[in-house]
């Protein structure tokens, strides 16, 4: 026996399940159901909405960690905090660390405050550099490129074949506290929670999520484990007879060895847990198929997608009230004697009450960072929204919700651009009936 090799029990890492899917366009969309690889379709049909799983180890760390992660294209993990500390992959710390306030002096990562040396540590054969956490208050969680992944690892023990674990990350903060309060419970009835037969399931959950001054209504896919059939009372007898194992007795105690499962590969971006990344050649995924001119500008290593924005400029004369689709204009053939003459600009004023789509900021060299996001009118027509610096409608969009509806009012329009100052959130009641498609989910808080 090797000193090292024996003395621990490793579970390999199969594949994952998720509770969402790609659209069309890569957008993430939320479904009530668990999507799974084709050998768990083969026991549970395509859409499950409760699997049976036992768990691999009593640390519910190790199957249920949680942490705020950032990703990038080129680094795979840039960062990951527990809101309080937090590590920066030391490749990325050399070449962008002023993010962190770090720099490079004489070879060594330094704190640009103090001065002082921030020592790197290695894990997983990378060099990672000890920070302080903001959190909420972290430009990049602010900006979304930065949010909470838990990952929960199971076994499937009715999957013929299977000897490893299935993983499902989720960003949601009440399927995490379902999950995990329940093992808490379940440990402190039984003396374990590893190797007992369980049930994962997914259900309709109402949430109140606040939205600026306002607290919305909102229906979205959530994870919890309970015991399936057996009683508290069935629960408690089993406890006592030491008959909570499987059919198939793995570990004779739950601390005679010690288990873990297979590390799963961090680098590997959760793509369902974010927002989509604009690719080098592309407008960013909110701003649809009508877009203004683009550029790319160097930040670093990093090339980052922006869009150029022309500034708002007040109509010559008062026009007249326009529908949300603007009339093509005609275009008549000049004869000999006449001068063709230049089109004027299709601009005017437009209101209405608008569904938006998820907001991001991007730069314009001449008016500052402003904020931008796809809407959709009631009719279905889309616009592309810009709100400027220091206007309401800015302010309205850094707490905006996606798929909630605004009510925008003398809003410029050229073409399919709305330029808007003002913009207030429709209070609008959405009740929780039985069936809730895909459509009405949002993006946070789902997976």
């Amino acid at each position: 026996m090797i000193k090292g090799w024996t003395d621990s029990v490793r579970i390999p890492r199969l594949g994952t399940i998720a509770l969402g899917v790609k659209d069309e366009k890569g957008v993430p969309k939320a479904v009530d159901y668990f999507v799974v690889p084709p050998e768990v379709q083969e026991v549970y049909g395509p859409q499950p909405r409760e699997l049976d799983i036992v768990l691999p180890s009593e640390d519910i760390e190790s199957i249920f960690p949680a942490y705020l992660k950032r990703y990038g294209n080129q680094y795979g993990l840039i960062c990951r905090g527990d809101g309080e500390y937090a590590s920066v992959n030391e490749t990325y710390a050399k070449t962008s660390g002023t993010e962190y306030g770090l720099k490079v002096e004489n070879g060594v990562i330094v704190d640009m405050a103090t001065g002082e040396v921030v020592p790197v540590e290695k894990s997983g054969g990378q060099g990672w550099v000890q920070i302080p956490c903001p959190y909420k208050n972290c430009q990049h969680y602010i900006n979304k490129k930065c949010r909470e992944v838990a990952v929960f690892s199971a076994l499937l023990p009715k999957v013929p074949g299977v000897l490893g674990a299935y993983s499902i990350d989720t960003g949601s903060f009440n399927s995490y506290q379902n999950i995990k309060n329940s093992l808490l419970i379940l440990k402190a009835m039984a003396g374990r929670i590893s190797f007992i037969p369980l049930k994962l399931k997914v259900r309709m959950q109402e949430v109140h999520p606040n939205v600026g001054e306002k607290q919305i209504k909102r229906a979205v896919p959530i994870m919890y484990v309970d015991m399936g059939d057996i009683t508290l009372e069935r629960m408690l007898q089993l406890a006592r007879e030491r008959k909570l194992l499987t059919t198939v007795t793995l570990l004779p105690e739950p601390a005679a060895v010690d288990e873990d499962v297979e590390p799963y590969d961090e680098n590997a971006k959760p793509e369902l847990l974010y927002e989509p990344e604009a690719s080098p050649g592309t407008k960013p995924a909110a701003f649809g198929a009508r877009g203004q001119g683009e550029y790319f500008e160097k930040t670093g290593n990093q090339e980052v997608v922006a869009v150029e924005v022309q500034p708002e400029r007040e109509p010559e004369a008062e026009p007249p009230a326009v529908s949300f689709t603007p009339a093509a204009t005609p275009v008549t053939t000049p004869t000999v004697e006449e001068k063709p003459q230049a089109e004027p600009a299709e601009k005017s004023t437009i209101s209405g009450v608008f569904e938006i789509s998820s907001p991001v900021t991007v730069k314009n060299f001449k008016t500052g960072p402003v904020t931008m996001c796809r809407v959709t009118n009631e009719d279905g027509e889309q616009y592309m929204l810009t709100a400027y610096p220091g206007s309401e409608a800015e302010k309205v969009l850094a707490n905006a919700v996606p798929g909630q509806k605004y009510e925008i009012t003398d809003a410029t329009i050229k073409k399919n651009n709305i330029g808007a100052k003002t913009m207030r959130l429709i209070e609008v009641e959405t009740e929780i009936d039985a069936a809730v498609s895909e459509e009405d989910f949002g993006f946070d808080d789902l997976f």
